[in-house]
C-alpha cells in the first residue's frame, strides 16, 4: 500500500559528484527487516529502525528478519508514499545488498518507460517520472 501525504512537490537539489548510472527496481514492498537495520551493514549506531508486527520498535539489531520467521520487520514509517498534488514524484525506502556503504543515503531514480524484460503500457506511463528513495537508517 502507499500512503498519501498532503503538500506540494519538493524542489530537488542535485549533489555534484553523486552516483549515477542505470538499473532496474522491483515494484513491491515486502515488510521484511530493512537491510540497513543489520549492524554489519550500517555500522553500530547507524542501524535503520525495525519494528515487530504491532509496530513497536525492536532495539536488538541482531533480531531475525520476519521474512525468515523472526520478529523484526520494516516499520510503517518506512512505507512508500506520494504527495497529493505532486504527480511526478514518489517516495520510498530501498533495500540494498549487505555491507553496502549506501545506508542512510538518498537517490533520485528517473523512469525511462521501459521494463527490464518487456515493456508494457504501465511501464510507458512511468516515463520521466521520478522516485526519491532512501536507504533507511534510524
Amino acid at each position: 500500500s502507499t500512503e498519501v501525504v498532503s503538500g506540494s512537490c519538493p524542489k530537488i537539489k542535485y549533489v555534484s559528484g553523486g552516483m549515477s548510472g542505470s538499473g532496474f527496481a522491483s515494484r513491491y514492498w515486502d515488510c521484511c527487516k530493512p537491510s540497513c537495520s543489520w549492524t554489519e551493514n550500517a555500522g553500530s549506531g547507524n542501524e535503520a529502525k525495525q519494528c515487530d508486527v504491532n509496530m513497536n520498535l525492536i532495539q536488538d539489531h541482531s533480531s531475525r528478519n520476519i521474512c525468515e520467521g523472526g520478529p523484526a520487520a520494516a516499520c510503517l514509517s518506512q512505507i512508500p508514499f506520494i504527495m497529493s498534488g505532486c504527480d511526478n514524484i514518489g517516495f520510498a525506502f530501498a533495500a540494498v545488498p549487505g555491507n553496502n556503504p549506501t545506508c542512510g543515503r538518498c537517490f533520485l531514480l528517473e523512469f525511462t518507460g521501459q521494463g527490464k524484460y518487456e515493456s508494457k503500457k504501465n511501464h510507458a506511463l512511468l516515463a520521466k517520472k521520478k522516485l526519491i528513495i532512501k536507504t533507511p537508517i534510524s
